[in-house]
C-alpha cells in the first residue's frame, strides 16, 4: 500500500538514529537498505521513485493512476512544440438520445433530439471506431450553441459527432428554472464552485450546485425569405400545380417516352392543355428532367387544391409578419385537422389581428372565414379550408393533438423580428400577465412547445422557467400543463421591448409590471464568498464602509452581475487611490539611520541634518500626516504607533527613532501592499468581473435522480471547440466529453503532430483513422525508447546548445532513475554523459548530420562510469537498467 503511493518502509534495527535522520527532510536515507525483488513484483513497479526533475526543459506530465507510475515527456525536443495537455481519459460521457439539442448548418438553425441528429450523421457518413466504446462521425459539418474562455456566448464547431452503448443506469437532473437533461453516470456537468467554473462528474453532482444556462441565443442572420411548397408539398395528396404546360408541351415525347406512370402516359396530353398536374406526379417530372428548383422555369407555378378553383397559391410562400402572427396563434389556440385549419378566441382585439393576418393572406389565395356562434350571437375565431394552406401547416410541423404540439422547425432559423411576430402572437393567446407574482406567463398542455418556445426566448436575452402545473379535471389532479413564465425586470424589460403582446389591454398590464426595481433573488451569482473573503483580507481598509461587499462576503445576499461590476469598479478606484500614494510614502522611505547622536536624538534636529547633509528638506509635520496616512489606509497595527503622531501633536518634537521605526512599519507595509496584495486583489477582481460580465444565468439543481436504463439501445455526445453545448429540456450548458480527442483532431487538421501518452489504449482506434502510429510501450514491448536519442538542431539552433540541453535533461532523467544524486555525483554523471557521446564521435565540434548513426546506449553509459573513479554505486543502480530487468526497455536502439 506504502509503495504504491510511493513511500518506501526500510528496516532500521540498531538504527534508530539513522532512521529517524533519513526521516528529516534533508533527502538523505542513512539506511541505505534495499528490498531485493524478483521478476514478477519487480514488472508490477516503475523505477522512477521520485518527482525531483532538475531540467527546466523536461516536463513531467504526472502520475498514471492506473499504475502509478510516472509520464515524462519533453515536448521541446519536437520541431513544433505547441501545447501539452494533461488528462484523464475522457471515454463513455454521454447523454440520453432524446435530449434536444441546438444545433446550426448550412440549412439554418435546428432544434432536434440528439440520438437522432448523430444517426442521421453516420448514416450518411458512416461510423468511424474512435474507441473500444466509441464511435462517430469526424467533422460533420455541425455547430452548438457554446461559450467560451470569457464565458461569452458563441456558435462552435462540432469536431465529433458519437455513440455508445448505453449504460444501465442513467441521471437525470432538474434544475430549478425547470430545465432537465439525462446522462450517462460519467458525463460531465459544469457547475460555479467558490467562482470558479468546474468540470465535475454526473455522479459527483450534488443538489444546490449551480450550473450555466446561457442569457441569450445568437439568432440566424441570414433569415430565408420565402417557403418553396413544392417541395414542402411533393407528398400531398389533392394538391395541383398550375402553369406547368409549357414545360409539359416542350418535354412531352420525353416524358411520353420514359413511361414515368401509367397515369403520365394517359393524361400527359390534357396537363399540356392547362390542365392541373398532381404536385406529386410533377415532382417525378421535373425530378427525371433535372430541373432545379430555384430555375425561372418553375417561378410562375401556382398551387391550388381543385383544378377549377380560383384559389391558388404561388410555389414561393413568403415569411412575413403575418404570417408568422397566424402560426403563433395556430400553436397557442389552433385545431388542425384534415380538412381545415381553426383559431379560436372571442377576444375582439385578437380577431381583428386574426382577420387582419387572415387577409394578408387573401391575395395568396387563400381565404380565412369567421367562425360564428349563432346561439351566442358572437364570433369565436377565424377557419379556412383552403387545402394548399391545411397541408402546408402539416408540413410544417404545426400540427398535431394539443400534447404533441411544437414550434415549426424552420422558425428557429428566422431573424428575430419574424421570431418576435410569432412568439408575441403565441404569448397573446396562450399567455397573460401575472400583476400579483409580476410575471408573464403562458401554458401548454406540450413539453416540447414549452421547451422550444424555451429556446426561442433565449434569442431575445430572456430566460424563462418551464415547470409542470397542475390542472384538476374532476375529483383528480394530474399534471398535464407546462407553464412558461418569464419574471425578473431584465427579462421583462426585453420581454416588452422585442415580444410584447397584441392586444392594448395585456400591453398595459405589461408596462405596469416593467417599472418596478430589479430584485436578486433569482438573478444572482452564487458561490463567490471565498474570493470575496480572500479580497477582504488583502483589502480590508478599503472595503471597511462598503455594506454592500460586506453582506455579500457573509452570505447574507448575493449580487446581481450590475451590482457586483458597480461595486468592482468602486473597489478599482480605491486601489487606484492605493496605488498614488507612492510617492508620498517614498518619502518614509528616504529618512536614515543616525547614530552619531544616540537613540535620543529629536525629530527637528535630525531632519535639519538630513537636510544639511542630503539636500531634501523634510517637514516633521508633513511627515507625522504621513505616517498617520499610512496607517488609516494600510489598516495597520498600533504597536508602531506613538500618541505623538496624533493630530494635536503634529508640530511636537518627537524621538527620532520613534519616528524612523513608524516610517519604516508604514513604507514596508506599503510595499507589500504593492508588490503582493494588490497584485492578487486584481487577479481576483478580474475573475470577479469576468463572472459579472458573463453570458452566462446561474441556475441551483433542485433534484438528481437515478434512472433505470429500460430502453436505450445508445446513448450520444458532440465534440465541440470550446467543450461545452447547449442541450435538454429548455435549454442548458452540459460539458463534453472527448477534449483530448478534439485537440488531437484539430492539431492534425492544422499539420501538427501530436504524441499521446495512452496507458489505457483508448487512442489507438483513433490513431488507426486517421493514419497516425500506435507503439506499445512496456517491459516485454518490442518497441524500444532510447534516452540518448538527440534531435537534429534546427537551422536557428546551434549544434553545441541541443548537445549540452540534452546532457541536462539526461542527469534530471538519471537522477529519477537511479533515486537520486548526491552533489558529488551529479557532478560525475554529467561528465560520464559528455563522455558518453564523445565516444560516440558526438561532439561540439562533430556534424550534426551524423549523430542518428552514432547514438550511444545506456550500457555506453555503464562502461564510461566503471572507468571512473568513486563511481561504484551509481555503475551497480545503473545495472538494473543495461543488464537487469528494464534492460530490454532502455538499453536499445529506438525503433
Amino acid at each position: 500500500i506504502f509503495e504504491s503511493r510511493l513511500l518506501y518502509i526500510k528496516p532500521a534495527l540498531y538504527q534508530q538514529k539513522e532512521g529517524f535522520n533519513s526521516c528529516l527532510p534533508y533527502g538523505r536515507d542513512l539506511l541505505g537498505v534495499h528490498t531485493s525483488l524478483n521478476t514478477e513484483p519487480l514488472s508490477s513497479t516503475f523505477p522512477f521513485v521520485s518527482f525531483d526533475l532538475s531540467s527546466n526543459e523536461g516536463i513531467l506530465y504526472g502520475i498514471n493512476r492506473h499504475n502509478n507510475s510516472l509520464i515524462l515527456f519533453d515536448r521541446f525536443s519536437l520541431e513544433n512544440a505547441n501545447e501539452v495537455i494533461f488528462a484523464k481519459s475522457g471515454s463513455g460521457k454521454s447523454v440520453v438520445g432524446s435530449e434536444p439539442v441546438l444545433v446550426k448548418t448550412k440549412g439554418g438553425i435546428h432544434l432536434e433530439p440528439i440520438g437522432p441528429l448523430v444517426e442521421k450523421i453516420i448514416e450518411q457518413r458512416g461510423a468511424t471506431n474512435l474507441d473500444e466504446e466509441l464511435e462517430g462521425v469526424i467533422d460533420p459539418g455541425i455547430e452548438v450553441y457554446s461559450f467560451d474562455k470569457n464565458m461569452k456566448g458563441a456558435w462552435s464547431k462540432v469536431t465529433v459527432a458519437a455513440r455508445k452503448e448505453a449504460p444501465a443506469l442513467f441521471y437525470k437532473f432538474a434544475t430549478r428554472s425547470g430545465r432537465e437533461i439525462t446522462t450517462t453516470g460519467d458525463h460531465n456537468l459544469v457547475v460555479l464552485r467558490n467562482g470558479k467554473i468546474e468540470v465535475v462528474k454526473s455522479t459527483d453532482v450534488e443538489k444546490g450546485e449551480f450550473i450555466p444556462l446561457p442569457r441569450s441565443v445568437e439568432a440566424s442572420q441570414d433569415s430565408p425569405r420565402t417557403l418553396n411548397l413544392l417541395t414542402l408539398l411533393r407528398n400531398s395528396e389533392k394538391i395541383y400545380i398550375k402553369g406547368a404546360e409549357d414545360l409539359i408541351r416542350k418535354s412531352y415525347g420525353e416524358l411520353k417516352a420514359a413511361g414515368i406512370s401509367c397515369e403520365a402516359n394517359d393524361y400527359l396530353a390534357a396537363y399540356k392543355r392547362s390542365v392541373g398536374v398532381p404536385i406529386k406526379l410533377f415532382w417525378r417530372i421535373i425530378q427525371h428532367l433535372g430541373i432545379d428548383l430555384e430555375d425561372e422555369e418553375l417561378a410562375h407555378l401556382q398551387l391550388t387544391q381543385r383544378n377549377n378553383s380560383r384559389q391558388r397559391t404561388n410555389i414561393h410562400f413568403p415569411i412575413n409578419d403575418g404570417f408568422l402572427k397566424l402560426l403563433g396563434f395556430i400553436a397557442a389556440e389552433g385545431y388542425i385537422n384534415k380538412n381545415f385549419v381553426a383559431v379560436s378566441n372571442i377576444d375582439k382585439e385578437v380577431l381583428n389581428a386574426l382577420e387582419t393576418e387572415g387577409n394578408s393572406l387573401k391575395k395568396l389565395g387563400i381565404l380565412f372565414h369567421k367562425i360564428i356562434n349563432r346561439r351566442k350571437a358572437r364570433q369565436e375565431g377565424i377557419v379556412t379550408k383552403n387545402r394548399v394552406f391545411v397541408e402546408m401547416v402539416k408540413a410544417l410541423g404545426a400540427s398535431g393533438h394539443c400534447d404533441q404540439k411544437q414550434v415549426c422547425p424552420f422558425i428557429f432559423s428566422l431573424e428575430k423580428g419574424l421570431v418576435a411576430r410569432y412568439l408575441s402572437a403565441y404569448f397573446e393567446g396562450d399567455g397573460c400577465v401575472d400583476t400579483k407574482n409580476i410575471a408573464v406567463f403562458a401554458a401548454s398542455t406540450s413539453k416540447r412547445l414549452a421547451t422550444e418556445i424555451a429556446y426561442l426566448l433565449y434569442y431575445f436575452g430572456i430566460v424563462s422557467r418551464v415547470h409542470a402545473s397542475k390542472k384538476r379535471e374532476g375529483d383528480t389532479t394530474r399534471k398535464n400543463s407546462w407553464r412558461i413564465t418569464i419574471s425578473g425586470q431584465r427579462n421583462l424589460h426585453q420581454f416588452a421591448e422585442y415580444i410584447n403582446f397584441i392586444s392594448k389591454q395585456k400591453k398595459l398590464k405589461l408596462a405596469r409590471i416593467t417599472n418596478r426595481k430589479e430584485h436578486t433573488a433569482v438573478d444572482f451569482i452564487p458561490n463567490i464568498e471565498p474570493i470575496l473573503g480572500e479580497l477582504h483580507e488583502l483589502l480590508a481598509p478599503q472595503l471597511h464602509h462598503m455594506r454592500q461587499f460586506q453582506d455579500w462576503k457573509n452570505g447574507k445576499k448575493r449580487p446581481s452581475p450590475q451590482e457586483l461590476l458597480k461595486v468592482i469598479g468602486q473597489i478599482e478606484k480605491r486601489v487606484d487611490v492605493l496605488k498614488s500614494f507612492a510617492p508620498t510614502f517614498r518619502e518614509l522611505s528616504d529618512l536614515p539611520i543616525i547614530n552619531s547622536q544616540g537613540p535620543k536624538t529629536r525629530s527637528l534636529q535630525a531632519l535639519e541634518t538630513i537636510g544639511a547633509v542630503n539636500g531634501e528638506l523634510h517637514s516633521l509635520g508633513r511627515v507625522k500626516e504621513t505616517i498617520r496616512l499610512g496607517f488609516r489606509e494600510l489598516d495597520l497595527s498600533t504597536s508602531y504607533y506613538h500618541r505623538t503622531l496624533e493630530p494635536r501633536h503634529a508640530h511636537r518634537d518627537t524621538l527620532y527613532q520613534t519616528i524612523r521605526m513608524s516610517s519604516m512599519y508604514v513604507w514596508q507595509s506599503y510595499q507589500e501592499m504593492l508588490a503582493v496584495k494588490i497584485p492578487r486583489a486584481e487577479t481576483l477582481l478580474a475573475q470577479l468581473k469576468t463572472l459579472a460580465n458573463a453570458d452566462l444565468f446561474w441556475d441551483p439543481i433542485v433534484k438528481v435522480e437515478e434512472i433505470e436504463n429500460k430502453k436505450e439501445r445508445h446513448v450520444y455526445d458532440l465534440t465541440v471547440d470550446n467543450e461545452v453545448f447547449l442541450a435538454g429540456t429548455a435549454g442548458m450548458f452540459v460539458h463534453n466529453s472527448y477534449a483530448v480527442k478534439l485537440e488531437v483532431l484539430r492539431s492534425l487538421m492544422t499539420n501538427v503532430d501530436a504524441i499521446i501518452l495512452d496507458p489505457e489504449n483508448e487512442y489507438k482506434p483513433l490513431a488507426e483513422a486517421v493514419g497516425g502510429s500506435f507503439f506499445d510501450i512496456s517491459l516485454g514491448s518490442e518497441n524500444h525508447i532510447n534516452p540518448f536519442d538527440l534531435p537534429t538542431p534546427r537551422e536557428d539552433e546551434k549544434p553545441e546548445d541541443v548537445l549540452r540541453s540534452n546532457v541536462i535533461n539526461l542527469v534530471g532523467l538519471m537522477r529519477i532513475m537511479l533515486g537520486g544524486l548526491t552533489p558529488e555525483e551529479d557532478a560525475i554523471m554529467d561528465r560520464a554523459l559528455t563522455e558518453t557521446y564523445a565516444a560516440k564521435d558526438i561532439t561540439v565540434e562533430s556534424d550534426p548530420a551524423t549523430w542518428k548513426d552514432n547514438i550511444p546506449l545506456m550500457e555506453d553509459l555503464e562502461q564510461v562510469l566503471a572507468g571512473m573513479e568513486g563511481t561504484e554505486s551509481l555503475v551497480t543502480r545503473l545495472r538494473k537498467f543495461t543488464k537487469g530487468t528494464y534492460a530490454n526497455f532502455f538499453n536499445q536502439p529506438t525503433n
